[in-house]
């Protein structure tokens, strides 16, 4: 073998590596998020509100780091005499840096003011609300007066610009030694007997956990809902 022939080797394997290294990179965006169900258990027992209402929330098998727009939240009034209001206004949800944002509950075709004050969503006795949210910084206008809608990502995902703890996390989560953490705070308006109309409110705190998938999940013969 001569020189050229060792340099054209070389370049060709170069190239090879540089294909598998873009086909690699552009299926390493993948992740699975889940509600930490024991946490929440445990919080509406301490309350004594276990016999009172449920929640759970919806998720799809898993989200390419750029769509994880919305989570469904689910809350059934178990009470068979009074209702549960949701109070929007009071609820909200962090980022990993655990700085709180604005929860928003998320109307289709919603051309209101974002500044608007949302209104109680009632659940009625023995009836269960199923709501899509997102928070409220993640909401752009489509158009002059068009409705408003999830212009990115619940969590940013995103590689840090600047050395740092967010990096070091970020880097942790990227090599599947870190799962990320962030929560969300439902303030749920109880009513019983002797209370307000609107009832009574109650923060419960729903912890959630986001974790990256290796690289194989994404390839086409892997199914999205696994």
């Amino acid at each position: 073998m001569t020189n050229f022939d060792l340099f054209l080797l070389t370049i060709y394997f170069l190239c090879v590596t540089y294909v598998l290294y873009q086909i690699i990179n552009s299926f390493n965006d993948e992740c699975i998020v889940w509600h930490e169900k024991d946490q929440l258990t445990k919080l509406l027992q301490d309350l004594k509100l276990d016999d009172r209402i449920d929640i759970s929330f919806k998720f799809d098998g898993r989200y390419e780091f750029h769509k994880f727009e919305s989570i469904v939240v689910i809350v059934k009034n178990k009470s068979n005499e009074y209702p549960i209001y949701l109070d929007w206004g009071s609820s909200s949800i962090t980022d990993f840096d655990n700085n709180s944002r604005r929860l928003t509950r998320l109307v289709p075709g919603n051309a209101l003011d974002l500044f608007q004050e949302q209104a109680l969503s009632p659940i009625a006795p023995g009836t269960t609300s199923k709501e899509k949210v997102v928070a409220e910084d993640m909401l752009t206008r489509k158009g002059d007066d068009g409705p408003l809608e999830p212009g990115k990502p619940l969590q940013d995902l995103s590689k840090p610009k600047k050395p740092g703890d967010a990096l070091n996390r970020y880097n942790a989560f990227m090599g599947l030694e870190e799962t990320l953490k962030f929560s969300m705070s439902l303030m749920l308006r109880i009513v019983n007997e002797g209370t307000p109309n609107t009832g009574y409110g109650i923060p419960i705190k729903c912890e959630f956990s986001i974790k990256k998938l290796h690289w194989t999940a994404g390839l086409p013969w892997n199914p999205r809902d696994s």
